[in-house]
């Protein structure tokens, strides 16, 4: 086979792959989504039946979490109750008006906000920093980058080898939403890992968590 052609069939595998993997990742969110639905916990009350989550949600709700939760002011009245109302508060003031569907975001319970946390974001967040442990674990060969770290993370997410996550053509095709929720939440210890958030620390920190995961007035 001629170099050129060894060349093409090479790009032709590599777009394959990343095919493969962001159809995994949409099936993945599909799923997480379908599950959601079945179990109820997108249901929030009349209006609100089947209203999914987005990323951006996700992401707006984990930084009001992780900000309360690390708030070092206790209050006589926080009570789980108490705290849980205003997480749920905080979030539904942080999105923004001209989002899509906002009245029936914001109608969400309280109850079933917070289901949102247990059933949809910690698991993936859970599954993310334990491929990410199994990447360090390989300790792969050529002193790797905290970015070359992360797309392995990543490919390893999508079911892919972390060694594919190398390759700079098919890492920027991968899927993997809960690496943002990760990023927002490794300071809370039970999603840090140690010495995944000190080895990822440096890519992790270098990207936005977007408009919905800042802080802002009254939040």
């Amino acid at each position: 086979m001629l170099p050129m052609e060894e060349e093409w069939l090479r790009e032709d595998i590599l777009e394959l792959r990343a095919a493969v993997a962001a159809a995994r990742g949409r099936h993945e969110q599909s799923r997480s989504q379908a599950i959601a639905r079945a179990s109820g916990h997108a249901t929030g009350g009349w209006g609100t039946r089947g209203m999914s989550w987005t990323d951006a949600e996700r992401n707006a709700f984990s930084a009001v979490y992780k900000k309360l939760t690390l708030n070092a002011e206790v209050r006589v009245d926080q009570t789980l109750r108490n705290f849980h109302e205003d997480v749920a508060d905080r979030f539904r003031r942080r999105l923004p008006g001209d989002m899509s569907k906002v009245a029936r975001r914001r109608a969400r319970s309280t109850p079933a906000s917070m289901k949102e946390l247990p059933c949809g974001i910690f698991p993936a967040v859970h599954r993310f920093k334990e491929g990410s442990l199994d990447v360090l674990k390989l300790k792969m060969t050529g002193h790797s980058s905290p970015e070359q770290l992360i797309n392995s993370a990543k490919a390893k997410y999508n079911g892919l080898s972390p060694y594919d996550g190398l390759n700079p053509s098919l890492a920027v095709k991968l899927l993997c939403p809960p690496f943002r929720n990760w990023r927002i939440l490794r300071d809370l210890e039970k999603f840090g890992g140690g010495a995944t958030v000190a080895a990822l620390r440096g890519t992790a920190s270098g990207e936005h968590d977007g408009p919905l995961a800042q802080s802002v007035p009254g939040s």
